[in-house]
């Protein structure tokens, strides 16, 4: 009886060979495209660590210009410094 129940089971789905094998091909042209997506990500995510490291860089440089920018004074013939001595105050 079980024999029986097997061959009702495999006979209600219709499958045959060539429906696998096309799948199977299906299935392998997925794994491609997953692999090309997978390496697309990599490198996208890669470009966006190097984006925020530069971002990151950018900022501190400008931090950095902007404390500069109260000591130094920029003319047409250059930079000067603008820290003041002892006799801009007035002292002696």
């Amino acid at each position: 009886m079980e024999s029986s129940l097997l061959v009702i089971c495999w006979n209600s789905k219709d499958i045959s060979l060539d429906g696998l094998d096309k799948e199977l091909e299906e299935h392998k042209n997925y794994d491609v495209h997953i692999g090309s997506l997978s390496s697309e990500l990599r490198s996208l995510h890669e470009k966006f660590l190097d984006l925020g490291v530069r971002l990151k860089n950018r900022k501190v440089a400008n931090s950095s210009l902007e404390n500069l920018s109260g000591v130094w004074t920029w003319t047409t013939g250059g930079c000067a410094s603008s820290a003041r001595s002892s006799e801009d105050d007035g002292a002696e």
